[in-house]
């Protein structure tokens, strides 16, 4: 349980980085390649003597890889979601999508589905959609519902596709050594894509974005690292996946309220209360109560 704890931790100081350097206008890209620079560094640094070693699987590469693109394509839109719609529709919008692992859980490891996973399900999808929804104004732009479900859909690849890279190729012992490609790889595509964007020559690299940008990679790294340690440990996957992604969503909306003065309207409430509940059924399902 410490290492969900960890990472429900690392995971909600990821919006907060993300919110915090939105009121301070500081530009998005430069702190997320910072970021992935210092995670890079970091999974290598510690590695050490693995990197070298023969036992590390190099099958999990590709895999590595096509997760720090979806790291860095993610990022960008958490970026900008947390800036237009706030912390707790981003934390909704990222985490409900649990479903998508359970389900891949399910069709690949033929985990059990029965009517309380199945009820639990229906209410994730129905507490993203009344957590989303507003009424007026710019909450009725396409952008505000095209972002969260971006999140939603992404995440939830993003998490099986970890959750099979962790099954098949990932021990203990080699964590850091793929956390390094995994930042590593997605250091390159975004250094790349600051290299190439006009408005690169515009950015001033100053104190506070350096700092964000630090901050951000150990929190990411720290993110990442107890993510998989938390799935090679003894807990049914699917039950840390449901514990990490409703603490999340609880945490945010904390800090939200606490930090930034965001307002939860009766529907918002209604879509914290039906995450909750759906939260609890799963953990229900997968404690196999």
């Amino acid at each position: 349980m410490l290492f969900i704890f960890l990472c429900v931790l690392f995971s909600t100081s990821i919006l907060i980085i993300f919110k915090s350097a939105g009121n301070q206008n500081l530009p998005a890209l430069p702190i997320i390649v910072i970021n992935y620079f210092i995670a890079a560094a970091l999974g290598f640094l510690l590695a050490g003597k693995e990197v070298f070693s023969q036992s590390f699987n190099y099958s999990c590469l590709p895999y590595a890889l096509l997760i720090g693109l979806l790291f860095f394509i993610l990022f960008l839109i958490v970026a900008k979601t947390t800036e237009i719609s706030g912390m707790t529709i981003t934390s909704i919008a990222s985490k409900m999508s649990v479903v998508f692992p359970v389900l891949f859980s399910i069709i690949v490891y033929h985990e059990s589905l029965g009517l309380i996973k199945l009820v639990g399900i229906v209410l994730a999808l129905i507490a993203l959609f009344t957590t989303v929804y507003q009424p007026t104004g710019l909450k009725n732009s396409l952008l505000y519902w095209l972002l969260p479900l971006t999140l939603f859909i992404g995440n939830g690849f993003l998490d099986s596709l970890l959750k099979y890279t962790q099954f098949e190729y990932l021990s203990d012992t080699n964590i850091f050594l793929f956390n390094g490609f995994v930042f590593g790889g997605a250091l390159i595509i975004g250094f790349s894509v600051l290299i190439f964007r006009k408005k690169t020559l515009r950015y001033k690299f100053n104190g506070k974005l350096v700092f964000m940008g630090i901050l951000l990679g150990l929190v990411n790294f720290g993110s990442l690292w107890a993510m998989v340690k938390a799935l090679n440990s003894h807990i049914d996957s699917s039950l840390v996946f449901i514990i990490n992604n409703t603490g999340v969503v609880i945490l945010a909306a904390i800090a939200g309220i606490s930090f930034f003065k965001e307002r939860l309207g009766i529907l918002k409430l209604l879509g914290i209360l039906l995450a909750l509940l759906s939260i609890f059924l799963l953990t229900m399902q997968a404690n196999g109560s």
